[in-house]
């Protein structure tokens, strides 16, 4: 690969940076420049205060955003400064490999690394690549751009979107929503197959990823030129589903889309690949282990709710027992019989969205899958009365990891709202109580979310100094506190001003386009097409009242609710940090300890 890296230099050398690419270059900076999504307010300022230290305050962001001339003089001289000497590599592989035993270890992580001069004779070799045929400069970008026209001039974007539906029935359903909030010339598609061969098991998410990744490779030159030209495209499993999201600039989207979902049902690979590709789902899979304990209780968590999430270890044994035939006979029948819901947003018109589609759905044919043949993901839900209950295991990573999930009922607006208000406290005081002030932990989080239309609250601490069971009796005692001293954490003044927070985050519009698109499928496919969601919530906010909040509080968190499940990771800690109470008989007590009298000896 390093190689590779040189040979490529070595055209570069010859060559230059054409006019075409640094125009390229230079209109698609233009253009970002011109139509900018709005950021979240602290990463705007970061950008611009880390931004303004290389170019002064005259010229700022002129010279930094967009490339001012053609100059393949200094193109050349920056080229040509690009040599072995000054370069520092990383190599990542088993020392039986490399020949290199590994003489250091980093101590977060615990990753044993040697670091090696090289050889003048390879420096030499590398100064000196020839040029390889096979790299070679791309032709002009396909997707760059050339009309953004506006299907909508004017609009709000306080402006309700509700889509319509383009097409609902056993092959699928598809929503079609035009942009008159954002105004850019901008779109925001998601599609997810649904398919009888995804059916949550840790056999056929490792197919789903082998094929992702066979699609990545098949589509890995278009996917570039895309993402040069203001198109991102994201590929992965969602809901019992394959994803493909395509963004970005409306005029070359069609296109994009088209040539992807054309490639869907003839995705081919070579043996070797298919090895490639099964090494390193492989190596994915095995530094599951490797996370830190927190992430770790996290996935033992949705492995344990959900019938829908296999574990790294057990997606790591499934693939071990996928051979390249049986993946071939995934790729060429997942497609025979499928159901697609889509969202088309943005910059286009009903009738450009419909043609789109059709042509798609013809790409992708196959026989129907109906909603009533289909897997579904489900949630499990703990018995009121029963519990709490608690999950342990043990891990190699340094620190220790405890979550607490606490199932708070059936969905209403009522009970919603009532958990968002008390959702916005309990993550701070959490953070502060536990973080601040016990100084137990370096991650201490709680949130409040829904899931298959069940309410769930929440908290994690990551700690090095405190065993999971403690940090899971603190965190009881955390919840005891808060309902018993209720008047104390949420006066009636203070839940009136979270309740107001609550209302105007709901009501404030989504920053940009891609992100509406996000709240868009979210009330289309998993609220059932409720797209007066969040006006619903926005009702429920205004109607909820302190004793309705206080009785909610009471109903979540007080220990008449057993419907509680701990996950508890244990891992390593540093010798001054075990401190851990023994279980020890009396005769192994006496045995171990010494007895003494202050009276002297007669």
């Amino acid at each position: 690969m390093i190689t590779y890296c040189f040979e490529a230099l070595a055209r570069l050398k010859q060559t230059g940076i054409p006019r075409y690419i640094f125009d390229e270059v230079k209109n698609m900076a233009e253009i970002k420049y011109e139509y900018q999504s709005r950021k979240e307010a602290f990463e705007y300022v970061l950008t611009h205060a880390d931004a303004l230290i290389d170019e002064p305050l005259e010229s700022y962001p002129q010279k930094t955003l967009v490339p001012s001339e053609y100059d393949p003089a200094f193109i050349g001289a920056y080229i040509s400064a690009l040599t072995p000497e000054k370069a520092i590599y990383f190599v990542t592989a088993k020392p039986e490999k490399t020949g290199i035993i590994p003489t250091a270890r980093e101590q977060w992580m615990g990753t044993d690394y040697s670091i090696k001069s090289l050889a003048e004779k390879q420096l030499t070799a590398w100064n000196h690549a020839p040029l390889n045929p096979h790299l070679t400069l791309p032709p002009p970008n396909p997707y760059v751009p050339t009309d953004l026209t506006l299907v909508h001039t004017t609009g709000s974007s306080s402006a309700k979107i509700i889509p319509n539906v383009l097409q609902d029935n056993d092959h699928g359903k598809i929503y079609f929503a035009t942009d008159k909030s954002y105004l850019v010339p901008e779109v925001a598609h998601r599609f997810q197959i649904k398919s009888p061969l995804l059916d949550g098991s840790a056999h056929s998410n490792v197919l789903a990823d082998l094929y992702l990744k066979a699609l990545e490779s098949r589509f890995s030159k278009t996917l570039t030129n895309a993402k040069a030209a203001g198109l991102d495209v994201e590929m992965g499993q969602g809901n019992l589903g394959l994803v493909i999201s395509i963004s970005g600039y409306s005029q070359k989207a069609p296109e994009l889309a088209r040539n992807l979902f054309a490639e869907l049902r003839d995705i081919r690979i070579s043996k070797q690949q298919f090895e490639i590709f099964k090494q390193s789902l492989s190596a994915q899979y095995i530094n599951g282990s490797k996370e830190l304990p927190f992430l770790q209780a996290l996935e033992l968590l949705g492995n344990t709710i959900f019938n829908t999430q296999p574990l790294s270890q057990e997606k790591f044994d499934a693939l071990q027992n996928i051979s390249y035939e049986a993946f071939n006979q995934f790729a060429q029948t997942f497609l025979q019989k499928n159901y697609i819901e889509g969202l088309l947003y943005g910059n286009l018109t009903e009738p450009e969205a419909s043609e789109l589609w059709a042509k798609i759905k013809q790409e992708v044919g196959g026989a129907p899958y109906p909603k009533v043949e289909q897997f579904k993901r489900r949630l499990l839900t703990l018995p009121r009365n029963l519990g709490p209950y608690m999950l342990v295991q043990k891990t190699p990573m340094q620190g220790n990891a405890a979550i607490l999930m606490i199932q708070q009922g059936h969905y209403s607006f009522e009970k919603r709202a009532a958990q968002q208000i008390l959702g916005a406290v309990l993550k701070d005081s959490f953070f502060e109580t536990l973080r601040t002030k016990q100084q137990t932990a370096y991650i201490a989080k709680a949130w409040e979310k829904e899931e298959e239309h069940e309410l769930l609250q929440l908290f994690v601490v990551q700690s090095s100094t405190h065993h999971p069971l403690e940090l899971v009796n603190r965190f009881e005692l955390f919840l005891e506190n808060f309902v018993k001293q209720f008047g104390t954490k949420l006066p009636p003044e203070r839940f009136e001003k979270v309740r107001q927070m609550s209302i105007t985050v709901l009501k404030r519009p989504a920053e940009n386009l891609l992100l509406s698109s996000g709240r868009l499928w979210i009330m289309g496919f998993e609220q059932e097409g409720d797209f007066n969601l969040i006006e619903k919530r926005i009702e429920a906010l205004e109607d909820i009242t302190y004793e309705d909040v206080k009785n909610a509080a009471m109903d979540f968190f007080s220990r008449g609710n057993q419907r509680r499940l701990a996950v508890l990771m244990e891992g390593t800690t540093p010798k001054e940090h075990d401190f851990r109470y023994e279980v020890i008989s009396k005769e192994q007590l006496v045995e171990q300890g010494s007895f003494v009298t202050w009276q002297g000896e007669q």
